[in-house]
């Protein structure tokens, strides 16, 4: 009881809550997506597999550079052998063996393997590109929903502080006709545990809103406890879209679809670079340096070079180009079906959210019927309780069905609102590029 007149007394002082003044950083739509994308991890990891791709196709070009080495040794050979002619003697090389040289090698030409190589690893770096691309437009998703999560709950607190400041002027009333004799405490006891239910609701929507902040917060790269003061209109969005044109849009700009062309090229690169695998080359040495042990006087140092022309051409290697190109025909009958299967999803997409946003429409248009009829039914209750011809629970009913109305208006406006920005993103629209409506 002591409880129950705690809460009584908090709601008789306080009637509508009056929320303490957010100092946090404002933040809107347009800023909560902008701040997610520039600053989530995610992104920059996948910004850096392009630079990635560049470094090893930078790898790759430079087989067409020579490659220049140095090369010092030395050598203590024995026993020397020494031939003998007479009196004169000869010595076929000298105890103490020194060599210093540089050598060049490079490959002349090898039939496009070179070539195949760097476009196969090269075409990696647009899946790269559309990775981060998808990436973006998911985090932007998951942005605008944290947002307008926010203002959803903002709006229920109001709606639910509207409630809790028409259950108090009941309370009130109640009390007055409970002294009066024309109410029981049963009565007060129905109101207070209504008034207990709504306030279980507000704490639960207050969690609510504070995880989302969280939520949000960790999107855009902030702290977790850092203050923020979500701002905006909870508005709904124009739409007037048409099938076939979107799923026409869908299939131009999707980055799905994008990385599974972009997969498409890679197989077909991959088998080309296989059939290379057999191809000759041509190549060139040349090695220039100084060393001893060239008779006649075998101890004295003396510059000497040597030059080669090679052609290498593969003969057998256990059939394993035609392996290669095997494991290639696969990959690539497999990337066209998966390009196929990723098409057929993404009309799938468009026309689940469209026929979302239909439904949706049609049910926020037949809500207002039961918002009026709530609203007459609460007025007419009210006058009919005060002649005291209505019960005390019939009115609380009838003030709980206004509010649930309301509430369900709510949730239509924020579940519309959420399947525009899923329907903008099935069509493949960058929510992060310029400030979405």
């Amino acid at each position: 009881m002591k409880i129950k007149n705690l809460i009584i007394l908090f709601l008789m002082i306080n009637g509508i809550v009056i929320y303490p003044q957010n100092n946090g950083i404002p933040i809107d739509l347009n800023k909560a997506v902008q701040f997610t994308v520039q600053r989530y991890p995610l992104i920059l990891q996948l910004t850096k597999q392009a630079d990635i791709v560049d470094a090893r196709v930078s790898q790759l070009k430079s087989n067409f550079l020579p490659s220049i080495d140095a090369d010092l040794s030395y050598a203590r050979l024995g026993p020397v052998q020494v031939f003998q002619f007479g009196t004169l003697s000869a010595q076929l090389y000298p105890e103490n063996n020194y060599d210093a040289h540089i050598g060049l090698e490079y490959t002349v030409y090898d039939f496009g393997k070179r070539d195949a190589q760097i476009d196969l690893v090269s075409s990696n770096r647009n899946a790269a590109l559309d990775n981060v691309e998808m990436a973006k437009t998911n985090l932007a998703y998951q942005a605008i929903q944290a947002y307008y999560s926010i203002l959803f709950l903002k709006e229920s607190l109001k709606l639910k502080d509207e409630q809790l400041s028409n259950l108090n002027i009941h309370l009130q009333n109640t009390v007055a006709k409970v002294k009066s004799g024309s109410a029981t405490d049963f009565d007060t006891l129905t109101t207070n545990v209504k008034i207990s239910t709504v306030l279980n609701q507000k704490i639960d929507i207050e969690n609510d809103t504070k995880k989302q902040e969280i939520q949000l917060r960790t999107l855009m790269g902030m702290a977790p406890d850092a203050r923020i003061d979500v701002t905006g209109n909870f508005n709904i969005p124009q739409m007037n879209y048409n099938t076939d044109s979107l799923i026409q849009i869908a299939v131009k700009e999707r980055s799905d679809l994008k990385i599974a062309h972009d997969n498409e090229i890679t197989a077909s690169l991959q088998k080309l670079n296989a059939q290379k695998n057999d191809m000759p080359s041509f190549n060139f040495n040349f090695m220039y340096g100084f060393k001893n042990g060239f008779i006649p006087n075998i101890d004295v140092i003396r510059g000497n070079f040597a030059a080669a022309v090679s052609f290498r051409y593969p003969i057998y290697n256990g059939s394993k180009t035609d392996y290669l190109e095997q494991e290639a025909d696969a990959n690539l009958l497999s990337t066209r079906s998966h390009d196929d299967d990723v098409e057929i999803t993404i009309k799938a997409d468009v026309t689940k959210a469209l026929s979302d946003l239909a439904s949706l429409n049609m049910q926020l248009n037949n809500i207002d019927v039961q918002i009026e009829q709530a609203t007459k039914s609460v007025a007419r209750s009210e006058i009919q309780y005060r002649d005291g011809t209505l019960r005390n629970l019939d009115l609380l009913d009838a003030q709980t069905n206004l509010s649930e109305a309301k509430l369900s208006e709510l949730q239509l406006i924020f579940k519309n609102i959420l399947a525009y920005y899923n329907l903008e993103r099935s069509i493949g629209k960058r929510l992060w590029a310029g400030e979405p409506h």
